[in-house]
């Protein structure tokens, strides 16, 4: 089953009719995030968690604006501070 709409996806796992992979985020802005229980996908042949490989899209035909610059800096300041909270 193929369904199109985070809402909608968590509304099919609380009525019990499956699972589904979705960020964490997806389930704590939810409107019930306490419906939900929430289990780490683990790599079954070392037991350690997955690891996701995140990529930013943009323009290849436009120049960034100073707006996007400063999101992407951000965004890699965050993911800095995330991977390696030291």
């Amino acid at each position: 089953l193929e369904i199109d709409g985070v809402s909608a996806i968590l509304d099919l796992v609380a009525d019990g009719a499956g699972c589904a992979i979705l960020s964490r985020n997806a389930v704590a802005s939810s409107i019930r995030p306490s419906a939900y229980a929430l289990r780490a996908i683990e790599n079954p042949l070392t037991g350690q968690p997955l690891r996701v490989r995140l990529a930013v899209a943009t323009s290849a035909q436009r120049p960034a604006t100073l707006t996007q610059q400063t999101a992407l800096e951000l965004l890699r300041e965050t993911a800095l501070r995330v991977i390696d909270p030291a």
